[in-house]
């Protein structure tokens, strides 16, 4: 809508009233609200492209009015400008270069998306804490027991999400094996036998304390009646 405006303001023989057909009714819709959505600076140049157009016109039956059409409906030339939108989309060397644009896009550096920037921040964010965090002396231990563990698993967020801080602490230290069971209490010197205390002669590892000890077989039962399994 940008570029008919300009083009109504560069001719000197518009036969008024004007139709502006355009395939896209969001477009349309959303083109008399106020938004700081992407683009939308666009369309409140248009607005203004077409007030100043209107005072200095001469015609009394000056007339602009924008209107839905189908998309490819026999309009020469819309498949076209299709296809090159979505090369400059996928590629910043498909660009138009600057001369080719109009008068009103050559101006100044254009506004940034915020979508967009919140993403590249995010992004460059995350890049750098994976860089500080493979540096960290407790990479190469975290990474033995679950290599997830050593970037910003979202899988590990989602599953974590709806649980109390005190519950994902748990969590934590069952799965890097540092809680106190005697296995790694005997190696902070905290207990004297690493074994557990109602198995002879075996480890009391996380393994064991959930999945093999006798001492919670009603807790299991509990648990397994509680998931269905």
């Amino acid at each position: 809508m940008t570029l008919a405006a300009q083009l109504l303001s560069q001719e000197e023989d518009v036969t008024y009233p004007v139709s502006i057909y355009v395939d896209n009714q969001a477009t349309i819709t959303s083109s008399d609200l106020f938004s700081t959505k992407l683009g939308h600076y666009l369309t409140n140049h248009f607005h203004s492209a077409i007030l100043t157009i209107k005072r200095t016109s001469k015609d009394c039956n000056f007339k602009v009015k924008v209107q839905w059409i189908l998309g490819h409906d026999g309009v020469e030339g819309n498949k076209k400008a299709d296809i090159e939108a979505k090369k400059a989309v996928s590629s910043q060397r498909e660009n138009s270069a600057t001369h080719h644009l109009p008068p009103y896009l050559q101006k100044g550096i254009l506004p940034s998306s915020i979508p967009v920037l919140k993403q590249a921040q995010w992004q460059e964010s995350n890049d750098r804490w994976g860089r500080f965090w493979s540096k960290s002396p407790h990479y190469k231990c975290t990474i033995h027991v679950d290599p997830l563990l050593t970037a910003a698993s979202k899988s590990f967020t989602s599953l974590v999400q709806h649980l109390l801080k005190c519950h994902i602490s748990l969590m934590l230290w069952l799965h890097t094996h540092h809680i106190a069971l005697n296995q790694h209490l005997h190696c902070m010197g905290k207990s004297a036998s690493p074994n557990c205390l109602h198995c002879e002669n075996v480890l009391e590892t996380v393994q064991h304390y959930l999945l093999s000890c006798p001492q919670y077989a009603r807790e299991w039962h509990i648990l397994t009646s509680a998931l269905k399994r």
